[in-house]
């Protein structure tokens, strides 16, 4: 006859170990991230709590209080009122049963608004008097490497006055 028996407390493992954000203001929100989540002994389920409040505001949002296991679990953030800056939280995830859990920390970066890019930044024209000077071109970009569309719209002015940039 064999025998055997398990000592200590079972354990919750989650995927990824870490969860990061970007948020461009006035951007679109960033995805939402998956955290799967298993257990080493046959743990069934779990419950959630979370940190993730700065000015009052909380911004980490996971989306369930609990779960079963194997399973998932969404967490999505909520910056829009935050202002520029990192903001540091977790979700700690623990087995029914078990004492302790299993924390996943969270950071969030909200960096500023994309920005217009002109290339070049400035024309030259150079001509005779009654002659047209050649066109040139200016390429527009969003300082987010294109990540956010941003709307424009172009208005010729010179400095020195007249009616001769178009």
């Amino acid at each position: 006859t064999v025998g055997f028996f398990v000592t200590g407390q079972g354990a919750v493992s989650v995927l990824p170990q870490a969860l990061s954000f970007t948020y461009g203001q006035g951007g679109s929100l960033p995805a939402s991230q998956i955290l799967t989540v298993s257990s080493t002994v046959g743990i069934t389920g779990y419950s959630v709590s979370f940190i993730g409040t700065s000015n009052n505001t909380q911004w980490l949002v996971p989306s369930a209080a609990s779960g079963t296991i194997p399973g998932t679990l969404s967490i999505t953030v909520a910056p829009s009122s935050l202002p520029i800056g990192t903001y540091s939280g977790s979700v700690t995830l623990t087995g029914f049963g078990v004492g302790n859990g299993v924390t996943v920390p969270v950071t969030l970066t909200i960096v500023g608004p994309p920005a217009l890019t002109p290339n070049p930044s400035s024309l030259t024209f150079t001509t005779g008097a009654g002659s047209v000077a050649a066109t040139q071109t200016v390429n527009v970009a969003s300082s987010d490497n294109g990540t956010t569309v941003l709307p424009y719209t172009v208005t010729a002015v010179s400095n020195n006055g007249g009616n001769w940039l178009s």
